[in-house]
């Protein structure tokens, strides 16, 4: 803005010169006209991240476990679980932990840099869930919300540990429908509410 004020003003004065008065005038204010008469452009500022995904994945990853099993003959296994108590309990699904002999759970707390030991202590096999348990009083718990507050349409993560990549792995998508009914391979239905409930509940 500045420069084209300037600018304007030496068109100006060129105009109502008359002869070398002119070449004069507009020599004058073209040494005026400068880079040094412009002022800095401001900083781009911070992208804002509250809300983000980003944020999310910050706050529920010391929740999400990476769950290892062995099986007879040797096999081994890699899934993800998420911690339910600050004692211990933490939630996986059947199929992660059917039919093996050891189970061990490592953490994303910083806390536990070790794999602790886990033992079965429930399960749900028409729903594909387990619980299993760790020797740990101080885990952190993930935040649960009610599933009957979700809307079509709104954002959601998931964040685990896909067996071979070294790591955990999120991606996102969205609510894309409600009420739904999901039949299972052996027949059962997998939908609805859990009625089980936890040790020491």
């Amino acid at each position: 803005m500045r420069l084209a004020v300037l600018a304007a003003a030496a068109l100006l004065l060129a105009g109502c010169s008359g002869g070398g008065d002119q070449e004069a005038a507009a020599t004058t204010v073209s040494e005026t006209v400068t880079v040094r008469e412009t002022e800095p452009a401001e900083a781009a500022p911070a992208p804002d991240r509250a809300g983000s995904l980003s944020v999310a994945v910050t706050r529920v990853l010391p929740s999400v476990v990476n769950i290892r099993t062995t099986s007879f003959g040797g096999g081994k296994g890699e899934a993800s679980g998420v911690i339910l108590r600050r004692d211990g309990l933490i939630l996986t699904n059947n199929h992660v932990v059917e039919g093996s002999i050891g189970v061990s759970v490592a953490f994303n707390d910083d806390v536990h840099t070790k794999p602790l030991t886990a033992a079965v202590i429930g399960t749900a096999p028409e729903r594909d869930l387990a619980v299993i348990r760790v020797h740990a009083n101080d885990l952190v718990p993930v935040a649960l919300a009610r599933s009957s507050a979700l809307r079509l349409g709104d954002a959601v993560i998931a964040i685990g540990f896909p067996a071979g990549l070294g790591g955990p792995t999120v991606t996102s998508g969205i609510v894309s429908g409600l009420d739904r009914t999901i039949e299972s391979p052996n027949g059962a239905f997998l939908y609805g509410p859990v009625k089980k409930t936890l040790p020491g509940r």
